[in-house]
């Protein structure tokens, strides 16, 4: 069957009795099945193994709590949301069946170091209640956990790449082992009150053009910014150190990528008020000596074959499998 999801014969918008199917895929209770009580309703079975509508909106639910703000998905979103549920729960029962394919048997003793753990951080805690059954539960999520770890563990043994690999990579990937251009800069900060009335925004403004042609006729730069400079830089003559893209506004760089080495730039209106600056040095972008980023090229490699084993093991695995949509679940954040 093709990757994509096969939907049951009813169609994607019709509701089935999903009470009645339920009784119908009892899978026993190891951790690659799943036992699904007979009044849950099923949204989905991949490889006969049932997901219910309350894993779902459960995972839905989650999704959309630590992604968006106040946990409301954006409008049009809906549906890439649902999308990523149902990827992400077909892909871990198939990935459960293709540990128990290989033999993986679920590791004890961290299973039960796991639960030690967590009994003794809630113990005395008022969830803590149900601890039997909180315990019996967590039993089960360990289990997968150790199954899926062991499979990943495996997948990511990829080869280590030769050094003519490495080095193809490294030469290949220059931008990723490029140090960035860096600027030297100083800087007179004229303060000024976001919340102050124009006036006093005009006033300042003036008083940084005043500033700035006394800089251009030869004042010393140090000395000023020590004087009149409210930035915390100031007992340093204004040095900033060295900065380079990302570290400065976007409209900053704007500002400043035409200054010449000693030459000071014009009042800029900022967030805090005026900046003048003045570029004491640029530092041209070079890229880095292969010996020095030799064993970050071969880590970056190995990595990127990681993932790439776990993306076509995971489209081999959907090629095969059997997945049917039984029902649409109602899409919504509240």
């Amino acid at each position: 069957m093709s990757a994509d999801f096969a939907v049951a014969a009813t169609g994607p918008t019709e509701r089935v009795d999903a009470k009645k199917e339920a009784t119908s895929v009892q899978v026993g209770n190891s951790p690659q099945g799943r036992v699904v009580n007979s009044s849950e309703q099923i949204y989905a079975l991949v490889n006969g193994v049932p997901i219910t509508v309350s894993d779902y909106n459960n995972l839905f639910a989650e999704i959309i709590r630590d992604r968006f703000f106040h946990a409301k998905v954006p409008e049009g979103q809906e549906q890439v949301v649902s999308k990523e549920v149902t990827d992400r729960w077909v892909e871990r029962i198939l990935l459960l069946q293709e540990a128990a394919r290989r033999g993986f048997k679920v590791e004890d003793a961290k299973v039960e170091q796991a639960l030690i753990a967590t009994d003794k951080k809630y113990a005395g805690t008022p969830m803590w209640k149900e601890r039997d059954r909180l315990l019996a539960e967590l039993r089960v999520l360990e289990a997968k956990k150790s199954l899926l770890e062991q499979l990943d563990h495996q997948v990511s043994n990829v080869p280590t790449p030769t050094p003519a690999e490495v080095r193809s990579y490294y030469d290949e990937h220059a931008e990723l082992f490029t140090v960035p251009e860096r600027l030297r800069l100083s800087v007179i900060l004229l303060r000024v009150d976001p919340s102050a009335p124009l006036d006093v925004w005009a006033n300042t403004y003036d008083e940084a053009q005043a500033l700035y042609k006394t800089l251009r006729g030869g004042a010393d730069f140090a000395e000023l910014a020590r004087k009149r400079s409210a930035d915390k830089s100031a007992q340093k003559g204004g040095d900033l150190g060295y900065l380079h893209r990302g570290m400065l506004p976007a409209a900053l760089h704007d500002q400043i990528d035409n200054l010449q080495v000693g030459v000071v730039s014009e009042p800029i209106k900022g967030l805090e008020g005026f900046s003048i600056f003045r570029l004491e040095e640029r530092v041209p972008a070079r890229q880095q000596e292969f010996s020095k980023g030799e064993s970050r090229a071969r880590d970056l490699l190995i990595r990127e074959r990681q993932v790439q084993a776990r993306k076509e093991l995971i489209e081999r695995l959907r090629g095969t499998a059997k997945i049917e949509i039984l029902i649409q679940p109602k899409l919504t954040s509240n």
